[in-house]
């Protein structure tokens, strides 16, 4: 979200950022000359016939906000800028809040971070996987709510803009011409200066981010510790650690994932870090082992930025546009590819601190803030949403 708001900042727009949401966040300096606006929030919306949409599935838009029941109040936040300002662009990030654009006439964008529907389906076969739970009729209705509420944002915003290459050309094959990749900048995107020599003592320090029961980090780590660490030998194991960063919830994925690793001293949980930087900044590799795509690309950018090498899937970094592997970013997709890699980084640490250089320079040319900024004004201008003139 920060990234799309600095490149409106960057292109000379006045920004106001409205959430709904009272939580605190931590706002980058670079954008202290944004107006945020923080509108509490209300009641539920949802009423007998909103129900009855949302059974029902039609109309969409009633079934919509009944599926997302903040859209109604985030589409009068909306109307009352509009009626304000009628050349405004509404820039809408995630699915929950673009449903407001249904039955909102000013221009709308909306900000695609994932195929929404696609991570519900997933997220619920990890969970029956683990659990021996099958999805539920109620939930499988879910999902095609969202899934019908994705195809009608999509036809109504005037622009959406996605993360993923791979899931906008797949958008556009689809018919959906107002579909464009805008990448992702990361905001305090200096390089982190290193608190710790490359393989230090003969250790090579393994960095895993995410929640580890969301669906990409589970997959992940599920992969390295399940499939990849039980390939190698004590002495390659002795030479390993694997620091995991990320909320530990109670849950029965949390669970499972804890119970792989008790059979690792090497691997240590350190939950919710406030500042990532302190710890990339003593890690070797961050490890990127999902299976699934979405949620990690960011995790990989982010570590571009700070200047560390990632080893990941094909599958985790997919959608990344620029990668040059082998010189960027490491790749291995199966589990003995994976292992093979480690090992190979133990024996020979050399080549970490090239990679490290190689993704820093990719990041500098396909991700940086002027990049980002730079590409939004040509999406603007291309489908007509914005002149220069008019901000």
């Amino acid at each position: 979200m920060f990234s799309n708001t600095q490149a409106y900042v960057d292109l000379g727009f006045d920004v106001e950022f409205v959430t709904l949401d009272d939580s605190d966040f931590d706002v980058p300096d670079e954008l202290r000359s944004v107006t945020f606006t923080r509108v509490p929030a209300a009641p539920s919306s949802r009423t007998i016939a909103s129900r009855a949409a949302y059974a029902l599935g039609r109309p969409v838009r009633n079934a919509t906000d009944h599926l997302y029941d903040r859209a109604a109040r985030i589409r009068n936040e909306a109307r009352a800028r509009h009626a304000l300002d009628p050349t405004a662009i509404h820039h809408f990030e995630y699915l929950r809040a673009a449903a407001a654009c249904l039955g909102f006439e000013g221009t709308s964008v909306f900000s695609m971070h994932d195929d929404e529907h696609r991570f519900l389906v997933g997220h619920r076969t990890i969970r029956s996987d683990v659990t021996g739970r099958p999805v539920a009729a109620h939930e499988r209705r879910e999902q095609r709510r969202v899934a019908a509420a994705q195809r009608a944002v999509y036809q109504r915003a005037d622009l959406v803009v996605g993360i993923a290459a791979n899931e906008c050309a797949e958008l556009r094959a689809g018919g959906h011409n107002n579909v464009e990749l805008l990448p992702m900048s990361w905001p305090r995107a200096t390089r982190v200066e290193r608190e710790r020599a490359w393989v230090d003592a003969g250790i090579l320090r393994l960095l895993h981010v995410g929640r580890i029961d969301s669906l990409p980090s589970f997959r992940s780590l599920q992969f390295i510790l399940a499939d990849v660490f039980p390939l190698l030998s004590p002495s390659v194991l002795d030479r390993l650690e694997l620091v995991v960063v990320g909320e530990v919830r109670d849950s029965e994925r949390s669970a499972s994932i804890r119970a792989l690793a008790s059979a690792y001293p090497q691997v240590s949980f350190l939950g919710f870090v406030e500042d990532l930087r302190s710890v990339y900044a003593t890690c070797d590799l961050q490890v990127a082992g999902s299976t699934a795509a979405t949620g990690l690309r960011t995790r990989i950018v982010q570590s571009f930025a700070f200047g560390v090498p990632v080893l990941s899937t094909t599958v985790g970094a997919e959608g990344l546009e620029g990668l040059s592997p082998g010189d960027d970013i490491l790749l291995a997709d199966s589990d003995h590819a994976f292992a093979d890699r480690l090992v190979e980084l133990t024996e020979d640490p050399g080549q970490l601190a090239a990679v490290a250089d190689g993704a820093r320079a990719t990041y500098d040319r396909s991700f940086s803030r002027e990049v980002v900024a730079e590409r939004l004004g040509a999406i603007l201008r291309s489908h007509a949403l914005w002149a220069p003139s008019d901000h």
